[in-house]
């Protein structure tokens, strides 16, 4: 169904640079904040923020220049050689380590190249809506750099981890990088048998994107804007395909985590409105005063579906159980049951937008966070935080097979994929 292939990925010289890329590398773009920003760039004048982020925010296209300033830092590092590109296509199998929650975790996935086809199709399948301006911003820079810089983060439903362990890597060829708290491993596959092995084995089963929906309709438009530059594209041109980091769905550190809602316009007062007009669907328990800590215990430990709604003025947390395992259809006639059968669906299509904004006030603006403390951090007299339950891998892959998408923000995959491990060129 999909059509997985190894690729010759331009990398950060080991022999400029060392194993060790840890100054070199960052999260992808679409997480950073200017701080973040700020302090990846201080690292290294090398630091490949330097070209995967010349605008900033990256919700809009930016001017011309900065693409063009961001193509000639590129083509200075291959001119220098402080970028190489291997000489045979090959896999790349990617390690993970970190620790969550007191936990320790390792996942071991794999860098390839997927051949892009449209939503729809069979072969590969979204989860989340995606937006024009951040795509513009993607388009121009690709336009620019002729360079997929940053990989997609696609699952599949294979033993993927144990097939990459068992595939012989070339471990002296490999480089590393501390990020975070994350340790990251990249090792080159090259043994042909191995290569041929696993494209066939991936041949059979489709690919969900977990992370990175932007760039991977961004590789289309690009795939599309190149074709009607050059009239067609061979089969092969590498603008075809587009670069991922591939994992396996059962693998145990593949943990996806809540994106928690901040929502200005929602003060006690109003909440407490809200609690009334929400009795047909919604339990209420008062959790009283309690810690960032103490709420996401108390949700953790709902087995219905849930959130907690944390207000000040009282400084108050509230628990909400859901008593209907799916919405209504008539907030949401044109979505399937599977979109219905999300808790988030029923936060967002009923809740907010059917009795929240129709309650005769301002309609709500919402702001996300995936980290608990920052989201209560945010609550003033006029803003309350919303906590959420995490979604599963099954929610998710039932949405996918629907043809259906989740609502903005259902899932935050950790830890992420690491930019700047490896680059895909577009040029033949």
């Amino acid at each position: 169904m999909a059509e997985i292939r190894p690729f010759a990925a331009l990398h950060y010289s080991l022999q400029k640079f060392g194993r060790d890329v840890s100054r070199l590398i960052a999260p992808p773009y679409d997480v950073l904040n200017e701080q973040q920003l700020a302090r990846y760039a201080g690292n290294s004048e090398s630091n490949i923020v330097h070209v995967d982020l010349p605008n900033f925010p990256p919700g809009q296209a930016g001017p011309d220049a900065v693409y063009m300033a961001a193509d000639r830092k590129l083509q200075d590092w291959v001119r220098s050689q402080m970028l190489v590109q291997d000489d045979s296509k090959r896999f790349y199998a990617y390690r993970q380590d970190f620790a969550f929650a007191g936990r320790k975790y390792s996942r071991l996935c794999m860098f390839a190249v997927l051949r892009l086809s449209a939503f729809g199709t069979g072969q590969v399948y979204p989860h989340e809506q995606t937006f024009g301006g951040p795509i513009a911003d993607r388009l121009k820079l690709m336009q620019a750099t002729s360079c997929q810089l940053s990989p997609i983060f696609g699952l599949v439903q294979l033993p993927l981890n144990e097939m990459v362990a068992k595939a012989p890597a070339d471990k002296a060829a490999g480089w590393q990088a501390d990020l975070d708290g994350v340790h990251h491993e990249v090792t080159p596959i090259t043994d042909a048998k191995a290569i041929t092995d696993l494209s066939q084995t991936l041949s059979a089963v489709p690919v969900y994107i977990a992370d990175g929906h932007h760039r991977y309709k961004t590789a289309l438009a690009y795939r599309d804007w190149l074709t009607e530059q050059k009239g067609s594209l061979p089969a092969d041109h590498p603008a075809n395909f587009v670069m991922l980091g591939l994992m396996a769905m059962e693998d145990p550190g593949n943990l996806v985590l809540p994106t928690h809602r901040i929502v200005e316009g929602l003060s006690a007062a109003r909440l407490a409105k809200l609690r009334e007009a929400s009795k047909a669907m919604l339990q209420w328990r008062s959790l009283g005063k309690v810690s960032p800590q103490q709420a996401e215990t108390h949700l953790a430990a709902e087995k219905g579906k849930a959130f907690v709604f944390v207000t000040t003025d009282p400084a108050e947390a509230w628990l909400a159980v859901l008593t209907k395992d799916e919405l209504p259809a008539q907030y949401a006639p044109d979505r399937t049951t599977a979109f219905r059968k999300l808790a988030l669906s029923s936060l967002h299509k009923w809740l907010i937008e059917s009795v929240l904004n129709a309650d005769g006030g301002e309609p709500v603006k919402i702001r996300y966070t995936h980290d608990t403390v920052e989201a209560c951090a945010a609550i003033t007299t006029d803003t309350s935080a919303i906590l959420v339950q995490a979604c599963t891998m099954g929610e998710l892959m039932a949405v996918c097979d629907a043809a259906d998408t989740m609502p903005q923000k259902s899932t935050y995959f950790y830890p992420k994929l690491g930019t700047g491990l490896v680059l895909h060129r577009l040029k033949v």
